[in-house]
């Protein structure tokens, strides 16, 4: 259990790795938001089902996988970036796949299967890679 003291120290190094990436990122963000602009103009379809259904990347995804694949209408499938091409691979399209990350990295796992993202509404800020904004099929 942290002391006082400690508490304060982690709450400043903290502060500190936020102010660093903030400074490290800052152009690509501001220059991401200046090119995603156009496409965040068109707007959303309104969301369907009765639940969300979050999907993280960690390692109860692949012991859980094939009972996504029995939600059918009761819900909707939400997952990251990082497990959307193995949720492919595995026949689940979600309906939606949240992409917050700026970097090339989002963008070389998403290129190969970027054509299967037509029934898939991306749900991104503004800061995000633009690559993955510009090919991105779907809503």
């Amino acid at each position: 259990m942290l002391t006082t003291k400690g508490f304060r120290v982690a709450g400043y190094l903290g502060h500190i790795v936020n102010k660093k990436t903030r400074e490290a990122n800052e152009l690509v963000w501001l220059r991401n938001i200046q090119k995603n602009k156009e496409y965040y103009i068109k707007g959303n379809p309104l969301p369907k089902g009765l639940v969300a259904y979050l999907i993280g990347a960690g390692p109860s995804l692949e012991r859980n996988v094939d009972e996504l694949k029995n939600i059918g209408s009761r819900g909707v499938v939400i997952c990251i970036d990082a497990n959307l091409r193995y949720l492919l691979s595995k026949k689940i399209i979600p309906e939606y796949c949240v992409s917050l990350d700026a970097s090339n990295k989002i963008w070389k796992m998403i290129k190969p299967i970027v054509k299967n993202t037509k029934e898939i509404t991306l749900v991104a800020n503004a800061a995000s890679n633009t690559k993955l904004i510009k090919y991105w099929l779907g809503p």
